[in-house]
């Protein structure tokens, strides 16, 4: 999955994020963990269509990694999380964190 980060400053620059997963929804497999941390609740696997992703907003959390002997650090997608719209009127209700939804 590949997400387009929007940085502020870096008007003419495009930046990507993106992370392997194995294309299962198994119960705890990490594409299902992200996709309920993404979404606040838990996924229907079995109608769950990856389609739906494509332009969906979120906040992704990138850490880096320093290996030893690599000049460069390694980065990758630490946390997938909803971006909340801070006015209530235009929230959707999948944006929204469930209080029950534990991520990390």
């Amino acid at each position: 999955m590949i997400w387009e980060l929007d940085i502020p400053g870096s008007e003419n620059v495009r930046y990507l994020a993106g992370k392997n997963y194995e294309p299962t929804l198994a119960k705890d497999s990490p594409l299902r963990n992200d996709l309920r941390c993404w979404f606040g609740h838990d996924i229907n696997a079995r109608q769950f269509d990856t389609a739906t992703l494509k332009g969906k907003e979120a906040i992704i959390t990138v850490q880096n990694i320093d290996n030893e002997g690599w000049d460069n650090p390694y980065h990758w997608v630490a946390k997938v999380e909803p971006l909340v719209d801070e006015d209530p009127d235009d929230a959707d209700d999948a944006r929204l964190i469930s209080p029950n939804v534990v991520c990390g």
